[in-house]
């Protein structure tokens, strides 16, 4: 038997695995025993992790990770040396299964995980008895993560296919379990465990989401099998194999979401009957002017194609109404590109749109994406469905037009990359947009779209809303008149809510507490009206305002939405050029510390030039912080105190607060101390040289003196001797005695010359 001949090999595998499956959870004696044999898990840990991405790589959706190829290849290579070692591809499949485990706990970047997942079940073929059992718990891996994607689209029938297919690999793990006990008790009870845990928890899901889908759509008839569900997460909660797990507090949370809505069957529940949602994604042209950017998409936009969609029409203006018209030449002004419509097919198969798709480009450098649907009889859950979708951790979806499963926000993404390849050609292909930005010293390496995969706002507008006498479809409603009427209703605080990060349970919702019920626009609105904002979200409740006076209100809640990419960029631009700045003071004051004499001056230029850009960079930012904020922007005061209290509601102030303080900053500070540092060095650096040339220039003088004196000398030596003065023997002497003196004066100058 393989175990037998395992266990006559004194390398300790079955102590690893038994201390691995004696500390639940703990893979550290897995991890130490590959590292003794040097199978480097240290390089396997890095893998699945999203934290070990870049910075400006990740994306919410999946991040950056590395090739298939080279995960398969890396783990080919570890497998086959596993393979050498008796156990060590139990082992391995073992610490694989426990680092994606862990990977899934911590993070949404499900591709990372599964690229790991599928690189081990290709490469481990092993015919043992325990390799294939161990290797078909990431089986289960893969299906729970399935559940997770389904439970993060706000789809709960979608959770339960993949939860069913958890439940069967659970079925032969146990069945795997009996079949090694004799063979390997360790590994027995590591499947024995994992398959009474599995099986508790994902029959509670399997029930649960197959509750909550009946109850959204039948009501208080499924109201007796959403009980039993809720029965069923108790009794799992309760389950000695589940409270040995994190799972516990998931099949709570998912038991209290069902909990609140049984209790909500007899209230009354919030239905949108007419309004329209829109996804505001800010994003921020760096490295060329704003104006020259729309002038390139008005000269080129025509004929882009961006992430697969063919720009269908270009409006040479901004739709916008009179609020803009403003009191100066620097208005809000842009274009339009339309991108095709898109319809949503969701995780469990509900078709959603279509969704109206724009690129808005203004002159101010507020551009936006912008994703604009209609709210038609939205209740509660379907509501949360639409906010979430504008999330980056929002689950994968189909998209017309779109190959292959994406979120919403990864589809935005992918669009303001190629936006960003599209400028650049049609800047370098177009003289009269490049010669500009040439002769500003701009180089078109540095043009690049900047948009943070975060950073969106969704602003809702409800025109027409009522009261339905519990969940269901088919429940009696009745018109509300007015916003006091709506507050208490099941589904208020959804609206009241700022867009999560994640979905952590069915129905979750149901939980909300309305965190945001204050008017933003208190004395500003009519009896009927309500705005709510919170930090990724505006609400405007409208109900009984005609269009033309709620569509004023959206313009103003997009352009304030739309200022948090313009004002993320300027901060990016002045940190830059501060980092850059405070690079070239650190050199300077090395130089001036360590006593060096060269390059003072060319230190002393780069600061200057640094300063100087930075000191244009902070006047142009105020300048423009003084319009969008300024009174000439809008055609009245009461326009300017909605935008003003709409900034401050969303936390757009504060960023703005933030860059009036880094602009502060940036315009004082030790610069001009390293300069004036640097000026004085310099001064004297240039004093010491002109000493140094004065001398050297009375050496030079000093050396001819010499030689010229004994050249003179020895011209009266010569007439000394025609004259009969002299012998010769005494001239030559005299001569020479001459000569050897000027020749000794003139060295010895230009010996003390070399020295300076």
């Amino acid at each position: 038997m393989f175990v037998d001949t395992l266990a006559t090999v004194e390398n300790g595998w079955l102590d690893a695995v038994e201390a691995y499956v004696g500390d639940t959870g703990d893979p550290r004696p897995l991890r130490d025993w590959l590292d003794r044999h040097g199978l480097e898990p240290a390089r396997l840990d890095r893998m699945p992790q999203w934290s070990t991405i870049k910075a400006e790589a990740v994306g919410r959706t999946g991040g950056a990770r590395h090739t298939d190829t080279h995960v398969d290849n890396w783990v080919a290579r570890a497998v086959h040396a596993a393979a050498a070692i008796p156990g060590g591809n139990v082992v391995l499949t073992l610490y694989i299964a426990a680092v994606c485990a862990e990977a899934l706990e911590r993070s949404y970047h499900h591709d990372r995980i599964l690229t790991v997942i599928t690189a081990a079940q290709r490469a481990v073929r092993v015919a043992d008895e325990i390799t294939p059992a161990v290797l078909r718990q990431l089986d289960s891996l893969r299906y729970e993560i399935e559940v997770e994607r389904a439970l993060i689209c706000a789809a709960p029938m979608a959770c339960v296919r993949p939860a069913e297919q958890v439940l069967v690999v659970a079925r032969r793990a146990q069945a795997d379990a009996t079949a090694l006990a004799s063979i390997c008790p360790p590994i027995a009870r590591y499947l024995g465990r994992l398959a009474t845990a599995r099986t508790a928890y994902y029959r509670g899901v399997v029930a649960a989401a197959r509750a909550v889908a009946g109850y959204e759509v039948s009501g208080r008839a499924a109201l007796p099998k959403l009980r039993r569900a809720i029965e069923v997460l108790r009794e799992a909660e309760g389950s000695d194999a589940v409270n040995q797990t994190a799972d516990t507090s998931e099949l709570r949370a998912h038991r209290r979401s069902l909990q609140r809505l049984a209790d909500a069957a007899g209230e009354e529940w919030l239905v949108v009957e007419q309004g329209k949602i829109v996804y505001v994604y800010p994003f921020a042209v760096r490295g060329a002017p704003d104006a020259l950017v729309v002038q390139a998409a008005r000269r080129h936009g025509r004929g882009w194609t961006l992430a697969g969609q063919p720009v269908r029409w270009m409006r040479d203006f901004l739709p916008i109404d009179d609020t803009w018209e403003g009191a100066t030449r620097r208005r809000y002004d842009g274009l339009v590109l339309e991108l095709p419509d898109l319809i949503v097919t969701t995780a469990d198969g509900k078709a959603r749109g279509p969704f109206r798709v724009e690129l808005r480009f203004s002159n101010l450098g507020n551009h936006y994406l912008r994703v604009e649907t209609a709210l038609n009889g939205a209740r509660p859950p379907d509501l949360y469905e639409y906010l979430h979708r504008a999330a980056p951790e929002h689950g994968l979806e189909t998209l017309t037009g779109v190959g292959e499963p994406v979120n919403l926000a990864g589809h935005v993404g992918a669009i303001l990359r190629h936006l960003g390849q599209r400028l650049v050609l049609a800047i370098a292909d177009d003289p009269q947009l490049r010669d500009p930005l040439e002769q500003a010293g701009r180089p078109l390496s540095r043009v690049v779209v900047q948009a943070r995969p975060d950073l969106f706002h969704v602003v809702v507008s409800v025109w027409d809303a009522s009261l339905a006498a519990g969940p269901g479809a088919d429940a009696p409603r009745v018109r509300a008149g007015g916003v006091g009427e709506l507050r208490h209703a099941v589904g208020w605080p959804v609206l009241c809510h700022p867009v999560p990060e994640a979905t952590y349970a069915l129905a979750e919702w149901s939980r909300y507490s309305p965190s945001a019920t204050r008017n933003a626009l208190h004395g500003l609105t009519l009896a009927s009206e309500h705005v709510m904002a919170t930090l990724n979200t505006t609400v405007l409740v409208m109900l009984g305002t005609p269009t033309f006076m709620i569509t004023p209100l959206e313009t103003m809640a997009e352009f304030t939405a739309s200022l948090e990419g313009l004002i993320g960029a300027w901060r990016g631009r002045i940190a830059e050029y501060r980092r850059k700045l405070v690079e070239a003071m650190d050199q300077a004051e090395l130089a001036v510390a360590t006593g060096r004499q060269d390059g003072v001056a060319a230190n002393l230029r780069e600061i200057q030039n640094q300063q100087l850009v930075l000191q244009r960079l902070v006047a142009e930012a105020q300048s423009l912080l003084m319009h969008l904020f300024g009174p000439t922007l809008v055609s009245t005061e009461v326009q300017r105190e909605i935008l003003d209290r709409l900034a401050e509601a969303t936390g757009v102030n504060r960023l703005r607060a933030d860059l009036h303080e880094q602009l502060d900053q940036a315009s004082s500070g030790r610069a001009e101390a390293v300069i004036d540092a640097l000026a004085r060095v310099h001064e004297q650096r240039t004093r010491e040289a002109a000493a140094r040339r004065d001398n050297r220039q009375r050496i030079v003088v000093e050396a001819f003196a010499w030689v010229f004196g004994a050249g003179s000398l020895s011209g009266v030596i010569q007439v000394l001797q025609d004259a009969a003065w002299l012998s010769h023997a005494e001239s030559v002497r005299w001569s020479l005695g001459t000569l050897a003196l000027g020749g000794a004066g003139c060295v010895r100058a230009l010996v003390r010359m070399f020295r300076y």
